[in-house]
């Protein structure tokens, strides 16, 4: 059964899965940067938990990025299966 997901969530799904240029992980402010909509931190911050309590997206290592400390986040495996059978609403 495919996960019930909104439309924001499938397009932070993709703007994860799409990753950098160089096919390192994006972190947050990046991740707010590429979506399609205008968004808060919060609110962002609150579309993450949701996506890692269903097991479709993980906090990964803290790399040095722009001069700050900047968590990575990254698509799990489910992520890659949910997008690719998707109907997207």
């Amino acid at each position: 059964m495919a996960e019930r997901m909104s439309s924001k969530q499938y397009q932070i799904l993709d703007v994860l899965i799409r990753g950098n240029p160089d096919g390192s992980w994006i972190d947050i402010d990046q991740l707010l940067e590429r979506l399609p909509y205008e968004t808060t931190k919060p609110s962002i911050q609150h579309s993450i938990r949701i996506l890692m309590r269903k097991g479709l997206m993980e906090r990964k290592n803290i790399e040095r990025r722009r001069g700050s400390d900047r968590r990575l986040l990254a698509p799990t495996m489910k992520a890659y299966t949910t997008m690719r059978g998707a109907t997207k609403p």
